[in-house]
Formats: C-alpha cells, sequence, structure tokens
C-alpha cells in the first residue's frame, strides 16, 4: 500500500534526524546529492569541507563529510522503516543537503523533495527492507564511498565504519525507547547480516563492525581522523590509535 501523506508524528520524529521541511540552501556546502557524483564536483567541495571544518587534507574532510552526510542520508529512513514500518522512497535525485543546524558546527540537513511512503507488513518485510538498502547502499553510499576514495584516498572501510557507528548509536540508543525492543533487535540483525549485494558489494561492509558491536567491543577498527580537525588533537576514547 502506498501512503504519501505523513503524520504530525512522523514529521516530528523525522525532524529529530535532521530531515528539514522547508528547502533552505543559503549555505555554501548545501547542494543536490546527486550532484556529489561527478568528480569534478565532489572534489570542489570536499575542498569546501576542508575549509569548513579546518581539516589538514582531503582525506580528513572526506572522513568528516562522510560521517556527517550518512547521518542524515540513514537515520530518516531507518526510523520510518523501524518505527513506523514504512519504507520512505530514498532515492539520491530526491535528496537536498541543506542548510547548517548550527552556526559552530557544519551539521547539515536533508530535504526530501518528493516524498513517498509504503507501508511495510510482515509478509512484504524483506522485499521492503532490500529496496530501501539498495536505495541507501547499493546505489547511494557505495558509489559515492568509492569516489571518495578515488579523490582523497580515504580507505573505503573507514567511510562504512563512519556511516555504521551512527547507526549502531541509533539502534542501541534512541530506537529502544520509540520503537518494539524485539522489532528494533531485529531490524538491527539484519543491518548487520544483510547481503553484500544490498551494498554493491560481495560481503556486507558493516558485519564486522556489527559482531564487534553485539561482543559490546567500543573501540573501533578504524579512525575517523576526527582529532586531527580539533586544536588539541585529542582522540576520541574509541580511536584504534589510543
Amino acid at each position: 500500500m502506498i501512503l504519501t501523506k505523513l503524520s504530525a508524528e512522523e514529521i516530528s520524529a523525522l525532524e529529530s534526524t535532521r530531515m528539514n521541511f522547508q528547502l533552505n540552501q543559503t549555505y555554501p556546502l548545501s547542494c543536490k546529492s546527486e550532484e556529489l557524483f561527478d568528480d569534478h564536483f565532489l572534489l570542489s567541495y570536499l575542498e569546501g569541507v576542508k575549509k569548513e571544518v579546518q581539516a589538514p587534507d582531503l582525506l580528513v574532510a572526506a572522513s568528516i563529510f562522510s560521517k556527517r552526510y550518512s547521518l542524515v542520508v540513514t537515520l530518516p529512513a531507518l526510523m520510518m522503516m523501524t518505527v513506523y514500518n514504512k519504507r520512505m522512497s530514498w532515492k539520491t535525485e530526491d535528496l537536498v543537503l541543506t542548510d547548517s543546524l548550527s552556526e559552530e558546527w557544519w551539521l547539515p540537513g536533508i530535504f526530501h523533495q518528493h516524498i513517498v511512503t509504503y507501508e511495510i507488513n510482515d509478509d512484504h518485510r524483506l522485499q521492503q527492507q532490500e529496496i530501501l538498502f539498495e536505495e541507501l547502499f547499493a546505489y547511494h553510499l557505495s558509489p559515492l564511498w568509492s569516489k571518495l576514495n578515488k579523490l582523497s584516498g580515504i580507505p573505503v572501510p573507514t567511510l562504512w565504519e563512519n556511516a555504521f557507528s551512527y547507526i549502531k548509536w541509533f539502534y542501541e540508543t534512541v530506537l529502544p525507547e520509540k520503537a518494539d525492543p524485539a522489532r528494533v533487535e531485529d531490524d538491527f540483525e539484519w543491518i548487520g547480516n544483510a547481503d553484500g549485494n544490498l551494498f554493491a558489494s560481495r560481503k556486507n561492509p558493516f558485519q564486522s563492525f556489527w559482531h564487534d558491536a553485539k561482543r559490546h567491543k567500543e573501540m573501533r577498527r578504524t579512525c575517523c581522523f576526527a582529532y586531527k580537525c580539533s586544536s588539541d588533537k585529542i582522540m576520541c576514547n574509541s580511536c584504534p590509535k589510543k
């Protein structure tokens, strides 16, 4: 069943994941998501991120960008799937990065130009999850991560762990208070064990990080390089370089 109208509760929940319902694009780093798949545009964009976050090089800028971007790209869609049993159409051409929600830090939002949602029932849950994951990962983050790797040298596993870190936090900290705990656990397990082809990969790139999470291992496998943008150069508690 296709549903195109969001409830007030759903809108409020999506806003908590930095999804905007008014398009604001006055900020230099605001752009259409599909523009990021052009190498020339993406390289120029990374230079802008480098300046904005005071990164020492493009590799660090790419890592910081991937953290900000993966949060606003993944969490709204996962919120709808797990809490409201709905799949929101999440095609790259419909998404727009909007102005920063903070004057102190670069924290972009996301705007969806053509919201369409599909009701998920138990009989078709797997099918709907697979469609969503192809849109999120196989057709979106996976090719974008490849471009970031080519242009900046950032290791692709670092980009996937940056994305997974927010998803892990979301499923362990936020969603258990908003949805049936059994549903939260089932969906998180599915995220860690979904087939690699849903990520345009031979293997699910989240799987090793997911296993670490299930073992309550807090140390990251890769460094996100965020410390290189701070004045004190202090590494985070989960940094493997510590």
